[in-house]
């Protein structure tokens, strides 16, 4: 499993699933370092005060409860830096694909301390959808299944 290719891995995750579990920690981190961008029609930095169309927008961490409709800026970084992918391969990891290999998945979770999401349940493993299902007959007596 040394490629991440969506093709050649037999053991997928969906990127979706992935990205549900990761958003509150991404929002975690965020809001540890006060720095939200606003997901509102103005697009206005959080951390200062801005006025479009006659409404303000304030937010970061003094204003808490408007947290739910920000996107998180940190956590690609963070997630990039202890998996040991860069900045643009997380963002369409999370964000452009639909599944991800388990060796991408194993390099993710590895680096953030939370291997135990595929045992626990958070995530769920699924045959490769993109295989054939001659692809994973061989695959299955390779080792030894089927």
């Amino acid at each position: 499993m040394a490629n991440s290719n969506n093709g050649s891995d037999p053991l997928v995750v969906s990127s979706a699933q992935l990205l549900e579990a990761l958003t509150p920690l991404m929002k975690l981190w965020d809001f540890e370092h006060d720095n939200y961008v606003a997901s509102g029609p103005w697009g206005a930095r959080a951390d200062k005060d801005r006025t479009r169309g006659g409404r303000a927008y304030a937010g970061g961490a003094d204003y808490p409860e408007r947290t739910s409709n920000l996107i998180p800026r940190k956590g690609i970084p963070r997630i990039a830096e202890a998996s040991g992918l860069q900045d643009r391969a997380v963002k369409r990891i999370l964000y452009e694909q639909k599944w991800i290999t388990l060796y991408v998945i194993d390099k993710i979770l590895n680096g953030l301390g939370l291997e135990h999401w595929i045992n626990d349940g958070t995530l769920t493993i699924v045959p490769n959808p993109r295989w054939t299902q001659e692809n994973w007959i061989t695959y299955m007596k390779e080792r030894g299944c089927v």
